[in-house]
């Protein structure tokens, strides 16, 4: 069976909320809500909580996470995903399970881990959704997926209405599961991608 490994990204210097991971919700850090409903999800073999700094590692350590320390210089949370994978040869699926899904549905995480290992062809998948709630979906925070009658993502979006939508519109869950020997091939052009167009 391959082993599973899923990885919180966690940063404190965010540009639109710095100390987001450390911001209390329904009395707890967000990022310990994340923990702890990745923690339930079915068929992981490791979950680690990659930061760069001390305050979330201390917080983190506190509540009894496994933290890495990444390096400062990670440009995205792909990055600090790849980082802890590389060191972990045994490794065959990685999950960069996002710090702001305090609402997290392990099950359904559990289902793309599993899709995952029956279907070793695919190299990398992620999670959506359909919303009902048209107020949410407007919002530019939201990230919009266009998926094939298939189930393969056509593009992502944060743009509402999405420009010259094809396939059905989906909410996205920011959870990606990647094979680490795609995700140490991709992690490159996501450092060099240009997100400034805010699609």
């Amino acid at each position: 069976m391959t082993r599973a490994l899923a990885v919180i990204p966690a940063r404190f210097g965010a540009e639109r909320f710095p100390g987001k991971p450390l911001a209390p919700l329904w009395g707890k850090p967000m990022l310990q809500h994340v923990w702890e409903r990745a923690r339930r999800v079915a068929g992981l073999d490791e979950l680690v909580i990659a930061t760069d700094d001390g305050r979330i590692a201390t917080a983190a350590g506190a509540w009894g996470a496994t933290v890495e320390m990444t390096s400062p210089d990670c440009a995205s949370g792909t990055d600090r995903v790849a980082e802890v994978a590389r060191s972990r040869p045994e490794t065959g699926l990685v999950l960069n399970i996002q710090g702001d899904e305090p609402e997290l549905d392990d099950e359904a995480v559990g289902r793309l881990v599993a899709t995952m290992r029956a279907e070793p062809a695919v190299r990398m998948g992620t999670l959506a959704h359909a919303e009902h709630n048209a107020g949410a979906m407007r919002a530019p925070e939201v990230v919009k997926v266009g998926v094939d009658g298939k189930g393969f993502a056509l593009y992502f979006t944060r743009r509402w209405p999405v420009p010259e939508p094809r396939g059905v519109v989906l909410r996205h869950v920011g959870v990606y599961a990647f094979t680490r020997e795609f995700l140490l091939e991709f992690e490159p052009e996501v450092r060099h991608y240009d997100w400034s167009d805010g699609s």
